[in-house]
């Protein structure tokens, strides 16, 4: 499963980049594509394949916001073991995934 978060480019060197993932930097790839600092791009298998406008990347982001807000408040809600992602309750829509977007963020 490719979870599609959408990443800014914050540095380009030659056909490397680094990407800010909300403050987890990664670098990828961006010979596919032509990104500018500033851009938001998806990544695929260490990739870019994407470039979002400014727009699409803001929606993204905030979805992406309201899913970590809402399964903090599903662990609140249910003890320390609740149905967080990985735990061993079947409940997770991602397994080995918490919901620490800095600790255990879905971006390889």
């Amino acid at each position: 499963m490719c979870l599609a978060v959408p990443a800014k480019v914050v540095e380009i060197t030659e056909d490397k980049a680094k990407l800010d993932y909300g403050g987890i930097i990664r670098e990828a790839n961006v010979s596919l594509v032509s990104p500018k600092i500033g851009d938001y791009v998806i990544v695929h298998a260490g990739y870019a394949i994407q470039i979002l406008d400014p727009e699409e990347a803001a929606e993204t982001l905030k979805v992406w916001g309201e899913y970590f807000d809402l399964l903090d408040t599903m662990g609140e809600d249910q003890g320390d073991e609740g149905k967080k992602p990985g735990a061993d309750n079947g409940s997770g829509p991602v397994d080995g995934i918490g919901n620490d977007p800095e600790k255990d963020s879905p971006i390889e």
